[in-house]
């Protein structure tokens, strides 16, 4: 019994440590249009026409998978008053392809990845753990800033 509770302790500490990279790794993407810029490579080679469409595409789909984790979280917590919540930062990202909000679509983007933030500190905070909230709130730090540079 002690030797599986020591091997279930080693296997939540390596998880840990793989989300952890699994999220910093994902945030790449966000900074890749500013790596582009500033190695100047040839932009006729990328295939988007526009390599700041492609922060904002990833964003908006980092913000649907975050959405959905929440809403998945609120299922099993019973909270129905809650439940469309987590579907509000997704809406507002995806409206940067519509004229509904006539702002930036990177003033947008951050807003909605601070919303979504917001939710996991504020209504998921008995569900979420320590260490996921630190990750968290570093990870949109460190996207936010990847639109500011």
């Amino acid at each position: 019994m002690i030797n599986f509770k020591f091997n279930l302790a080693r296997f939540m500490c390596q998880l840990k440590k793989t989300i952890k990279v699994i999220t910093y790794f994902g945030l790449f993407p966000f900074y890749l249009p500013r790596f582009i810029e500033y190695l100047n490579f040839n932009l006729s080679t990328i295939i988007f026409k526009d390599v700041d469409n492609f922060s904002y595409l990833y964003c908006a789909l980092i913000i649907a998978f975050l959405s959905g984790m929440q809403w998945h979280k609120i299922i099993l917590m019973g909270e129905k008053k809650y439940i469309l919540v987590p579907i509000l930062p997704l809406f507002l990202a995806l409206s940067i392809n519509y004229n509904f909000v006539y702002f930036d679509p990177f003033v947008i983007l951050i807003f909605s990845l601070i919303f979504s933030l917001s939710i996991d500190l504020i209504i998921l905070r008995y569900i979420n753990q320590t260490w996921f909230k630190k990750l968290r709130i570093n990870a949109t730090f460190l996207a936010c800033i990847s639109f500011l540079l």
